[in-house]
C-alpha cells in the first residue's frame, strides 16, 4: 500500500493526513457507504458529469484490486454503464473495520511525508474510522470526480458500453465469448453475470464424448466441442424462448453427468 500512497503523493502534492485515510478507507470498502439504490446514484452521477470538460475517463489504482474512474462528460448510455459498475463493484466488494484499522496502523508505522499524518490516524481511530471527506486543499486544487470500481470491471467497461447499446434497440441479446485458454473468458462471463443476472452455458460441458472422438474431428480447430448437442439443447430453446435443460461433460470421467442442469 505504501507505493500506492506514494503514487499518489506524486500525482497530488497536497494531500493531507485526512486524504491518505480516504484513500485507504475507499480501498477497504469500495463505494458500499454511499450506495442507497442504484436509480440515486444515477442522477448524482449525470449532475456531476453535466459540466465536466474532459471526453474520456482515466483510472487510478488504489489498491485491493479497486480503482478510482475519473469522471468525464459522458453521454446517457455511457452514464448508465459507469453506474452499473459502480453499483455493482459496491455490491460485490466487502471490507471490514477490523482489516482497516489494522492496515491504519501499520500506515503510521512507516515513514511518510505527510505533516501529522499519526495524528490524523489517531484521531480517526478515535472516532470509530466514520465515513470521511477529502480535505478543503484538496477538493479545491485537484477538484476530484471519479467513482470507486473493481479494477477488472473497468478493463471490460467498452465491452460493457456495446452491450447497453444493444440493449437500447433489443430486448435480449446473445454473446459468444472466444479467446485462448486463461484469457479472461471465465472472468468475462462472471462479471456479465454479476451485471445482468444472464444464463451462462460453458462450452466444457458440451466436450465431444468417446463414441464421438475421431481422429478426423479432433485434427480440426474448434471441433472437440459437440456442437450438434449444443444447437439441439441449447440454441433452439433459447431462440424458441422455452427453458434450457441440459447434462454436462464431466472431464474426469470423460462421460455426461446423470444430472439434468
Amino acid at each position: 500500500m505504501k507505493e500506492i500512497i506514494l503514487a499518489h503523493l506524486s500525482s497530488y502534492p497536497l494531500m493531507t493526513g485526512k486524504d491518505i485515510i480516504k484513500l485507504l478507507f475507499q480501498s477497504e470498502f469500495a463505494g458500499e457507504h454511499i450506495i442507497k439504490n442504484s436509480s440515486q446514484t444515477y442522477n448524482h452521477l449525470k449532475q456531476e458529469c453535466q459540466n465536466l470538460n474532459n471526453k474520456t475517463y482515466q483510472i487510478e489504482p488504489i489498491g485491493n484490486n479497486l480503482v478510482r474512474f475519473h469522471l468525464f462528460n459522458a453521454n446517457e448510455i455511457e452514464l448508465y454503464t459507469i453506474n452499473q459498475l459502480f453499483v455493482c463493484s459496491a455490491h460485490h466488494h466487502n471490507g471490514s473495520k477490523e482489516q482497516l484499522i489494522k492496515i491504519l496502523k501499520q500506515i503510521r508505522q512507516l515513514d511518510l511525508p505527510i505533516i501529522d499524518l499519526n495524528n490524523e490516524i489517531d484521531n480517526y481511530l478515535q472516532q470509530n474510522c466514520p465515513i470521511i471527506s477529502h480535505s478543503n486543499i484538496y477538493r479545491e486544487t485537484y477538484k476530484p470526480h471519479y467513482r470507486v470500481m473493481k479494477a477488472e470491471f473497468v478493463y471490460y467497461y467498452p465491452i460493457l458500453l456495446e452491450i447497453n447499446k444493444l440493449l437500447l434497440v433489443k430486448s435480449e441479446i446473445k454473446i459468444a465469448i472466444d479467446g485462448m485458454s486463461a484469457s479472461g473468458k471465465s472472468t468475462l462471463a462472471n462479471i456479465l453475470d454479476m451485471i445482468y443476472d444472464c444464463n451462462i452455458f460453458h462450452m466444457d460441458d458440451f466436450f465431444l464424448q468417446l463414441f464421438q472422438r475421431n481422429e478426423k474431428r479432433l485434427n480440426s480447430i474448434g471441433e472437440n466441442i459437440d456442437h450438434e448437442r449444443f444447437k439441439n439443447e441449447v440454441l433452439m430453446p433459447l431462440t424458441k424462448q422455452q427453458e434450457v435443460w441440459y447434462r454436462r461433460f464431466d472431464c474426469t470421467r470423460m462421460r455426461l453427468e446423470n444430472n439434468v442442469v
